[in-house]
């Protein structure tokens, strides 16, 4: 039952603190009733929500964890934790073109962000073609990887592939700057990277990507 005061009246900070309790205490599942009671009874929100979030993290419970991050998340725009989860549970939700507008935005709080960069690359992988522009930007410039063209010129081709405008343009500027065994290199990884999410071999030799 939720702890009262004088007349029966219900006192949220006690809901609340009943709530913190049970999460420390490692029952999440009583914690979250909990503290969805002292959030309907008014109180404080960011209170609730935080601990709500992390429940719903470790419960795997991604879009209750998604509802709880976003509003911390427009509650505090320039605070790092929230961002990075909201961009994880839209990850985690196979929504990747979303995911990778918010891992973005989280690069923009924190330029070398390990584990944004590492987001990336996953939804460079499933063929998230602004996560692949990005990735092709990073390792042309070395912000957060290695300085490597070849790998630049892969990300940025198959971003380019699927129609990304900025890849597009970038691609063309990255060319000129590589040596033809770069080129080479790049066009293999290129068909590397095809034949791994086709489960066909790439062709030995082939360069006949642009």
């Amino acid at each position: 039952m939720p702890p009262t005061t004088a007349g029966d009246s219900v006192d949220p900070a006690a809901i609340l603190d009943e709530g913190r309790r049970a999460f420390a205490a490692g029952d999440y599942s009583r914690s979250e009733e909990i503290l969805l009671t002292a959030l309907a009874a008014g109180a404080n929100e960011r209170d609730c929500r935080i601990h709500l979030a992390r429940i719903c993290n470790l419960l795997q419970q991604w879009p209750k964890a998604l509802e709880h991050w976003q509003w911390l998340r427009n509650w505090q725009p320039d605070a790092l934790e929230p961002q990075l989860q909201v961009a994880r549970a839209l990850f985690r939700l196979e929504r990747f073109q979303e995911s990778a507008l918010e891992f973005r935005r989280v690069i923009e709080l924190e330029t070398d962000h390990a584990e944004a960069v590492k987001w990336f690359l996953k939804a460079a992988e499933q063929g998230e073609p602004l996560s692949q522009y990005d990735l092709g930007q990073r390792y042309e410039k070395g912000v957060g990887v290695p300085v490597d063209l070849a790998e630049s010129y892969k990300w940025l081709k198959l971003a380019a592939d699927q129609q990304q405008p900025d890849a597009i343009a970038r691609l063309d500027q990255v060319r000129k700057t590589m040596s033809s065994e770069q080129t080479a290199e790049g066009k293999k990884r290129v068909a590397a990277f095809r034949a791994s999410r086709t489960g066909k071999p790439a062709e030995q030799g082939s360069t006949t990507t642009r």
